[in-house]
């Protein structure tokens, strides 16, 4: 049996299938959707529309393999074009028939596979391409849902299962096609007018093909089994017309015992019934045909006929001449038929008194066969078949029209329903109609004997219903067509003016202020065109004036930006709510930490400054104030400040100023040292002078011997307090940029022997301590030979405070040991003492730093001996190195150029 489904899911489905393909057809020729190869997508679309267009108007045949072939022909386009690249966006019983949804297992395959590509290479492509996944996605699953009802056309052929599988596989592609356009409509105003317009009609269409459709074939088909069972009822009174014809005969048969050859020529002349038989039933003697006969019976049939409730009603004693019982009876020969049997009580000859017993019966009955059927088809136009448990005894059908009968007849279990039950099977697909009337026993008995089945051919009751289904869906399809058109042309000249619009105000946004808008008439859209023509010139108007307040804001703003960028003090500012509103570099600096890391922030969780007495200097009812305080750096430091806090003008927050107080409290600590040192290095060579001339005013008479000792010592107290002075007016000169160094060539070995005497005089208790190392064939260097000999006595003074008697101190020259030092000498005092420690290294070469800072430090000095050798270096263009350690002595080394060397022109001394 071929398979069927309802119309109403075939009208919505295919309708909507046609729609989706022809929108997206058109949404692949949209100019932001348009690639070279886009025809190729669009023909296939095209192709798509027409073989679903082609399904629903081809009724009655459940395969076509031509249609599949055009869907393997719109597949492969549609594969084409996405692998091309063409498409890439940014995304009671419903009347059941037969439709053409089956094809060869080779077409289904071949498209399933075709599918399956399309999708994929719409797919791979959008992925490449970058563009929209959701539009990508929803057409790749429509294509796929394509592939799976091409796939399905196999068991389409015979599976009504399969038939609405593909329907419903087909729909889903639908669906999955219509939201893709959906997503792509949403590019475009014209898309979504024209797709809410056609969706709308689609919508109205579907549900009148599948709301009217199904009405108007169902109303039909009502009509139809109707009349079908009007004209069983009929056949139903024909088969009781015919008892009494039987009835009529049996009397003739009655006397053909006395006159048989009489008998059997009246019976070959009139009966003209195709089957027919005739017996005479003794009882006792047996059933005896009478001869000829047309439908002889077997003796099967003969022993079954002799037993019937006719013929006992026929031997009944008080049966007469004149009445006939009558009715069907089904005989179980070979073959089996349905029979019209009449018996009328048979009497000896010239008795016809009713008080004498029958002594036989005459019997006549007509057969049911299929000859007789097909002459009630010719007069009736209907086909007609007898039907008894699960076999047709006789039709005027083939052998395929009895299959669909006996399948109806089974599957509507005739033969178990009453025998007044009557049934009609409206046409589904191929199945016929097929009303059902029973043939019952005569008599008291009333049973089903057997069922007359009239019925109809399924090409002939779906007739009517298909021409109208075709109607309503080529109407359907014509108007769609047609609505869509109309839609696209009104949408067209209703999104024109937007588009102008959007493009002026394009052109405005990219700063052409004389874009206008060409867009006439009354309605609202001209109103807005010139309306933004009204508002365009004003701007123009505008611009000036808006350009140059903008150009002094900027200039005013970058400023004030430069002024607080380049303020030498920390400011940060507040909001209302007392939250970080910003902060300049040297904020930011002082703070040890990035602008995200305090911005929106609480004040004092941000800036951290603590008074002397420890309390938050930023805590306060926010009135101005200044203190001085200390700030703590994100890294843990602390550095001194002068904090000063103050409202803003419009009261919305405050600021924060905080100055770099480390400088200043640098030059006291430096002045409050230089001072101590001063004085100190004055008072302990003034107090001897005073005492010892004090005592020579006092005491003139003093040995001569006491005399001069008394004088050495204020000589050498003098000499001290004159190097002292010395020291600070060399220092002040090289702080101010007065030494205009004079290079003389110079041999160190007598260079340093003389400044060894001189030496050893200045500190005879040392004089076996002090000794040179030089190395052999030294060249002479280039140098200024004051500043060298002040440098070098502060070393050496250095060496012989912090050393004890006994030590080393060495002058050492050697040549240059680094690729720097190639064309140098270095000359270096090294001694045995308690070196200097690494982390003091630096401080101890700044400016009244030493050692040992307190006012009971064993040696004396200034603090400015190794600030001074720096400065020296410096501005003589030397090298100086510093090598110390704690308990392992130090080394100060200078590199001496040589004399034919090219001189340094600047030097930053190295420690």
């Amino acid at each position: 049996m071929a398979p069927a489904v309802p119309f109403a899911l075939l009208g919505a489905v295919q309708l909507a299938s046609v729609a989706v393909w022809l929108g997206f057809a058109a949404a692949a020729w949209v100019p932001l959707l348009r690639r070279r190869t886009t025809p190729i997508v669009v023909a296939g679309a095209l192709v798509m529309a027409l073989a679903d267009a082609l399904t629903v108007l081809r009724l009655a045949s459940p395969t076509s393999d031509g249609l599949g072939e055009l869907r393997i022909a719109g597949l492969a386009l549609l594969a084409i074009g996405f692998a091309a690249g063409a498409v890439q966006p940014r995304a009671g019983v419903l009347p059941a028939i037969v439709v053409p949804l089956g094809a060869k297992p080779a077409i289904a395959i071949v498209g399933g596979v075709l599918g399956v590509i399309a999708a994929a290479a719409g797919w791979l492509r959008a992925q490449r391409a970058g563009a929209e996944r959701a539009i990508a996605g929803w057409v790749s699953a429509a294509l796929l849902a394509t592939a799976l009802a091409t796939a399905l056309a196999e068991p389409a052929r015979n599976s009504s299962h399969g038939a609405v599988a593909v329907l419903i596989a087909r729909g889903l592609a639908a669906a999955a096609l219509a939201v893709a356009l959906v997503y792509i409509a949403r590019e475009s105003v014209l898309g979504k007018l024209l797709g809410a317009i056609v969706a709308g009609v689609v919508v109205m269409a579907i549900g009148a093909v599948a709301v009217v459709g199904v009405g108007v074939a169902g109303e039909v088909q009502h009509e139809q089994s109707q009349r079908l069972l009007a004209v069983a009822r009929a056949q139903q009174q024909v088969l009781q017309t015919l008892a009494t014809r039987a009835g009529l005969f049996a009397q003739v048969v009655a006397q053909c015992p006395a006159s048989r050859s009489r008998c059997v020529s009246f019976l070959n002349a009139f009966s003209d019934d195709p089957d027919y038989f005739a017996v005479i039933d003794k009882p006792g003697s047996g059933v005896v045909t009478v001869a000829p006969s047309r439908g002889a019976l077997d003796p099967t049939a003969l022993v079954q006929l002799a037993g019937s409730a006719v013929v006992r009603g026929a031997l009944a004693p008080s049966a007469t001449t004149q009445t006939a019982t009558s009715g069907p009876l089904l005989l179980h020969g070979a073959p089996a038929r349905l029979a019209i049997v009449a018996a009328v009580p048979g009497r000896p000859a010239g008795v016809t008194s009713a008080q004498v017993k029958p002594t036989f019966a005459a019997v006549y009955g007509i057969g049911l066969v299929s000859s007789y059927l097909k002459t009630l088809q010719t007069q009736t136009g209907y086909d007609v078949s007898i039907v008894a448990g699960d076999s047709v005894l006789s039709s005027s059908l083939g052998k395929a029209g009895r299959g669909q009968v006996l399948a109806a007849a089974v599957a509507g279990r005739v033969d178990a329903a009453g025998a007044a039950s009557t049934r009609v099977d409206a046409a589904r697909g191929q199945a016929p109609t097929v009303a059902f009337v029973p043939i019952a026993a005569a008599g008291n008995d009333n049973r089903r004997v057997a069922t007359l089945a009239v019925s109809q051919s399924a090409s002939d009751a779906l007739a009517a219903q298909r021409s109208v289904l075709r109607r309503l869906v080529l109407t359907a399809l014509a108007v769609l067509v047609v609505v869509a058109l109309a839609a696209f042309a009104t949408a067209r000249r209703v999104v024109e003016p937007v588009r102008r619009l959007t493009l002026a105000a394009g052109r405005v946004r990219g700063g052409d202020l004389s874009a206008t808008v060409e867009v006439g008439g009354r309605d609202e859209v001209g109103s807005l065109a010139r309306a933004f023509d009204a508002m365009t010139s004003s701007l123009r108007g505008l611009t000036g004036d808006l350009r140059s307040a903008a150009a002094a804001e900027a200039a005013l703003r970058a400023r004030l930006e430069a002024v607080v960028g380049s303020m030498t003090d920390g400011l940060v500012t507040t909001d209302g709510d007392g939250l970080v509103a910003g902060a300049n570099p040297m904020a930011l600096h002082l703070l040890g930490c990035a602008e995200s890391d305090i911005l929106g922030k609480p004040l004092a969780a941000a800036v951290h400054i603590r008074g002397s007495d420890g309390d938050d200097v930023l805590a306060g009812d926010g009135s101005s104030r200044t203190a001085e305080a200390v700030l703590h750096r994100a890294d843990g430091g602390v550095i001194p400040v002068r904090t000063s806090i103050a409202p803003l003008v419009d009261e919305a927050g405050q600021v924060v100023v905080f100055t770099d107080r480390t400088r200043e409290r640098e030059i006291e600590r430096m002045k409050t040292e230089f001072l101590s040192n001063v004085s100190h290095e004055l008072r302990t060579p003034l107090t001897p002078i005073r005492g010892y001339a004090e005592m020579l005013a006092r005491r003139p008479n003093l040995p001569r011997a006491q005399v001069q000792e008394f004088v050495a010592e204020i000589l050498a107290g003098t000499a001290r307090m004159n190097r002292a002075v010395d020291l600070l007016v060399d220092v002040a000169a090289l702080e101010a940029g007065r030494v205009v160094p004079t290079d003389e060539q110079i041999v160190l070995r007598s260079f340093l022997d003389e400044r060894l005497a001189l030496w050893r005089t200045r500190y005879p208790e040392r004089r076996d301590d002090l000794r040179r190392r030089l190395a052999a064939r030294l060249p002479a260097v280039e140098v200024d030979p004051v500043w060298l000999t002040k440098a070098l006595d502060e070393l050496v003074d250095n060496a012989v405070k912090y050393t004890d008697r006994g030590t080393k101190i060495t002058l050492a020259g050697s040549p240059g040991s680094s690729v720097e030092g190639d064309g140098e000498v270095r000359l270096a005092v090294r001694d045995a003492g308690a070196g200097i420690d690494t982390d003091r290294l630096a401080e101890l070469m700044g400016d009244f730093s030493q050692a040992d800072g307190s006012q009971t430090r064993p040696v004396g000095g200034l603090g400015l001996g190794l600030g001074f050798v720096t400065r020296v270096a410096a501005q003589l263009g030397l090298r100086l190195t510093v090598v110390s350690s704690p308990g392992r002595g130090a080394e100060f080394a200078l590199d001496l150029p040589v004399a034919s060397a090219p001189r340094r022109t600047s030097s930053n001394p190295r420690r």
